[in-house]
């Protein structure tokens, strides 16, 4: 295994800072960590977390992350699903590393 995928769970509403997050594991590959978000494993909106993103990492030292992926709360009519989405506008391209900070 040469890198993990972190899920963290990012929460900004109205404009707050500093912006709140959580962690939510790692996985070997980046579909697994797709498939659990999509699965909605582990309740990782929490009725807070507005995003997620999944990052890739070199396993070992921290270092920069070397992919992101990013994923938008929707809510709906029964609950709510994430989807996919570009990096939110309020975060600014160079704040990374949200699994490991």
């Amino acid at each position: 295994m040469d890198t993990i995928f972190t899920v963290t769970g990012i929460d900004e509403r109205a404009g707050t800072h500093p912006l709140s997050k959580r962690c939510f594991g790692w996985y070997p590959s980046e579909k697994l960590a797709s498939n659990s978000i999509v699965k909605k494993s582990g309740d990782m909106h929490e009725c807070k977390y507005i995003w997620l993103v999944v990052e890739e990492f070199p396993w070992g030292s921290f270092s920069k992350a070397k992919k992101e992926t990013w994923w938008e709360w929707i809510e709906d009519i029964k609950d709510g699903f994430w989807q996919r989405c570009d990096k939110p506008k309020c975060i600014p391209d160079e704040v990374t590393n949200w699994g490991i900070a």
